[in-house]
């Protein structure tokens, strides 16, 4: 039997096979805390915890604290958010949950506008993600709290993707990055 054939059909295969990837993410506000975790089949593989520190993304580690300047024009930040985007567009979302809380003791009224405007925030984004993807389990919730100060978000979806898209969409994220940028930096009409 030859193991590279075997070897090369393995790959394939988990490069295909559909992976149900969910994905959890907790902000709280007035705590600064950020939870973010990712599991695949249900095992738990990343969890992290984060907070904003002086314009920064502190993430929190066992060992030390990594830093991160969240810098628009940074090349890894474009790069980030425009293979977010490609991997939105090759996704299927199969459930999203989201619930936000948010209080305020010394006013009644201006918890409930703030709430209002998140939930119009979260329908309209519900409704693009519709138009993308078709229709998929929603939950959308949440409350307003008179007794104490609170702005609490929490957002939990699952999706089905496989490597290969991932693979693909990291490439083509590059590939538009740097076009973009030599685009930029040449001008509209040289071809060099």
């Amino acid at each position: 039997m030859n193991y590279a054939i075997l070897f090369l059909f393995l790959f394939i295969l988990l490069l295909m096979l559909p992976l149900f990837i969910g994905f959890k993410f907790y902000f709280n506000l007035f705590n600064n805390k950020i939870v973010f975790s990712v599991s695949v089949f249900g095992i738990k593989f990343i969890c992290l915890r984060a907070a904003f520190k002086a314009g920064q993304l502190v993430v929190f580690g066992k060992k030390q604290n990594k830093q991160f300047k969240l810098n628009p024009k940074d090349r890894h930040v474009r790069v980030l958010n425009k293979f977010m985007y490609l991997l939105f567009l090759n996704i299927k979302i199969t459930k999203l949950n989201i619930f936000c809380e948010v209080g305020k003791t010394n006013d009644a009224f201006m918890p409930c506008v703030i709430k209002s405007v998140v939930d119009i925030l979260l329908y309209n984004a519900l409704c693009f993600a519709y138009t993308k993807k078709g229709v998929f389990d929603t939950q959308i919730g949440g409350g307003v709290s008179y007794d104490k100060n609170k702005f609490i978000f929490n957002a939990n979806f699952n999706v089905i993707l496989n490597l290969f898209i991932i693979l693909k969409c990291f490439i083509q994220a590059n590939i538009k990055i740097k076009k973009g940028d030599i685009y930029a930096k040449h001008g509209r009409w040289s071809r060099h």
